[in-house]
This record gives structure tokens, sequence and C-alpha cells, in this order.
């Protein structure tokens, strides 16, 4: 099921941490676990393209080792996200060179929980990464990519192609193409909930009795 465009829009005047109370809503778990943005005050919100790196040990390489990450960049519709999977988390996945690619072909950003590099690339580039860690590594001659839009693990949790995958100060979070209205509405009824908890505690008012009132923290 693809998620239109509009709705992209709609998810990306949401933050992060009520997309994932609204996941938790339906007894799903959206927020990826220990990946963090390299960049700050970022907003990335696109459908999951996602791509998964297998281990591998050679001596030769030649592009057929990155084969399914390289066509994700020039393949993908633009806006759309870089999701990688990996069992081998502290390799080096992504940098300055997949990153420039990417924006050129104007993806949303990229999100894996493996390590990435060239940060002052990235920086300079100004696009969104997310990221398990940062080091120098490289996968090449130790990673290979096995598969090309197959649903994949990341951060914790399992990512379908199409899946609406949001970053911001606060991380990832991953919404299910499926019922991604439906976290949509929840998302807007609990952004609703918390206006008004800000508007009463900067009021003074209790926190306990706002909470008892209004239902949101």
């Amino acid at each position: 099921m693809a998620v239109s465009k509009k709705l992209i829009e709609e998810f990306r005047k949401i933050p992060t941490g009520t997309l994932s109370d609204a996941v938790d809503q339906l007894d799903q778990k959206g927020f990826m676990t220990g990946v963090v943005p390299v960049l700050e005050d970022v907003k990335m919100v696109g459908p999951a393209v996602t791509v998964r790196f297998d281990h591998i040990y050679r001596r030769d390489y030649d592009l057929a080792g990155g084969e399914h990450l390289l066509r994700a960049i020039d393949e993908s519709e633009p806006g759309s996200v870089i999701v990688l999977g990996s069992e081998v988390k502290d390799l080096g996945t992504w940098g300055g060179l997949l990153s420039t690619a990417s924006k050129a072909h104007g993806m949303a950003g990229a999100v894996l929980d493996q390590a990435t590099r060239d940060i002052a690339e990235i920086r300079e580039l100004s696009f969104p990464v997310f990221a398990g860690t940062v080091n120098p590594s490289s996968y090449v001659f130790r990673l290979r990519t096995v598969s090309l839009n197959e649903p994949i693990e990341c951060g914790g949790v399992l990512v379908h192609p199409g899946d609406v995958v949001a970053g911001d100060d606060d991380g990832v979070v991953v919404v299910p193409a499926a019922r991604a209205e439906e976290v949509l509405e929840l998302a807007l009824e609990m952004e609703g909930g918390e206006a008004k908890m800000v508007a009463a505690l900067r009021k003074g008012r209790s926190i306990v009795q706002s909470l008892e009132e209004i239902g949101r923290i």
C-alpha cells in the first residue's frame, strides 16, 4: 500500500515522540532503538526503501558488493528514505559519497543501525542521516548487499518497503503503511491534547490535575 504525498506532508508536521505514542496505541513498536541523528535540527519523513547487508570477506571487490544500495539511490522515487539493515553493527555502511548521490537524487534521508562516517561532508550537505554509531570503517571487503525492497530489521523495528519513516532530533519512528491514516488520526488527537497540557502548565496549574483532565503526557 503506497502512502500518498499528502499524507507524508501531514506526518512532517508531527514530532516523532507523538508518532511513537500513536504507534504504541496499535500495540506495535514504532521507535528505533540506538539510532540517533548525525545532524541537529533536521526533519525527515518519507516512504522506506530497504536494503539488507550480509557478512562476507574477500580481498577483491567490485560494484556487485553494494549493488542493491547503489540501485536504491539511482532507482528510488525522490523523497524516499533509505533504510539499511545488517546483523553486523560496527561497520560503516554509509558516508559522504552516498549522501552526496542521495541528495542529488532527491532522497529524504538515510537510516541505519550500523556506523556512518564522513560526518563533515554530511554536515556540509545538510543531508539527514540517522545511524547507530560513528566510526571511520567501511563495509567494503567485509559486507555485501543481498536484497532491495524486502522487509528488514533496523533499530529493533521490522521495516517494510513503503512504510513511513520519520526522523527528528529525538530519533526515528516507523509507521506501518497499511495503518498510516489511523496513526495520523491518533497523532493529531494527541497533539491537540499536548497543546492543552502546555497551556495549562504554563498557567501554573497542577500537572497531576491537568493530566487527570486532559490525559496527555
